[in-house]
């Protein structure tokens, strides 16, 4: 609040960070808030939010994955292991194996905590 009375030079130097990078986080404040309250157990271990580099894929997954869960499904990583296989050649992806270190980091990415949910 205090920050809005001022200057993005003084709040910058207030917070001890480059400009350009208050900058960039005022441009994405709603979005980093919206994440903030999504992620909330996890957010205060990770510093920013990667992607995979199948986004489709991990997207689809992740979808397929919410309407499983939603139904009550048990859903192991073998499950998911396959699902994501299908979803690969349903999207038409070259060069994409999901190892389980893949699933591991997709799993982290969307805070999904249980091996077998």
């Amino acid at each position: 609040d205090k920050l809005d009375k001022c200057s993005q030079r003084e709040a910058a130097l207030a917070l001890k960070i480059p400009q350009p990078t208050l900058n960039k986080i005022l441009k994405n404040r709603k979005e980093i808030v919206e994440y903030e309250e999504q992620n909330l157990p996890l957010s205060r271990k990770r510093k920013r939010k990667r992607n995979g580099q199948n986004v489709d894929v991990e997207e689809s997954l992740l979808r397929w994955f919410q309407q499983a869960r939603n139904l009550n499904i048990p859903v192991s990583n073998s499950i998911l292991q396959e699902k994501s296989v299908n979803l690969t050649l349903q999207l038409g992806v070259d060069n994409f194996s999901p190892t389980i270190g893949w699933l591991t980091r997709w799993k982290n990415r969307n805070n999904i905590l249980n091996a077998f949910i």
